[in-house]
């Protein structure tokens, strides 16, 4: 019985082959861990909302501000933390490894990375009652690194293309974002700058 083996030219074409296809689908497999990533920020930020209006409850309808002491130990993710119970929820998917700032950052067993922003200028200066947009106001989202996010803030990291106020399109080019009234989504980064007013400070526009 005579057995014939596969030529070289038979070899190199399915090689080939099998280099065309996992070119076509590595990408679709990268978006579509991204998106489970993306699903998974998405719990994170609803999370970090719910438990910021958990505390508000208890203290007159007031976030915490930016910072509420002399060290970063007292920043605002501190104060909610008894109300969620799980730092990993400060933690995007997608974040990188890498953080540069210095307000980036939990204390709690440790010096833990922070993923995301509160906009705290605003929100830290008045009570929830206070907000007139409660479904458009941004409270919490995707950030560099930095635990604020908004105008007022003019941060930038050089690893996330496209960052914008502190904000961090991780996502396929989406931010998850949650709002006053405890909602979250995500959302284009092109959205929120065509107008930061309406999302960060809707005072500005009234």
């Amino acid at each position: 019985m005579n057995r014939r083996g596969f030529t070289l030219i038979e070899l190199l074409v399915v090689i080939a082959i099998i280099a065309i296809l996992a070119a076509i689908l590595f990408p679709v497999f990268a978006k579509a861990r991204e998106k489970a990533r993306q699903t998974s920020c998405l719990s994170n930020v609803r999370q970090i909302a719910m438990a910021t209006l958990m505390y508000a409850e208890d203290y007159d309808e007031c976030v915490p501000s930016h910072s509420q002491g002399p060290t970063e130990a007292t920043d605002w993710p501190h104060p909610i933390l008894p109300y969620c119970k799980n730092i990993q929820i400060f933690r995007c998917p997608s974040a990188s490894e890498g953080n540069t700032s210095m307000w980036g950052h939990l204390y709690v067993e440790g010096k833990q990375p922070l993923s995301y922003g509160m906009n705290c200028y605003y929100l830290g200066q008045k009570s929830l009652g206070q907000v007139d947009d409660t479904t458009g106001t941004l409270m919490v989202a995707d950030s560099i690194g930095d635990n604020r996010i908004g105008p007022d803030y003019w941060v930038r990291n050089s690893k996330i293309p496209l960052c914008w106020h502190g904000l961090a399109p991780r996502h396929n080019e989406m931010l998850n974002a949650a709002f006053v009234d405890g909602h979250a989504k995500a959302m284009s980064l092109s959205v929120i700058e065509g107008n930061d007013a309406v999302w960060f400070n809707p005072a500005l526009t009234e």
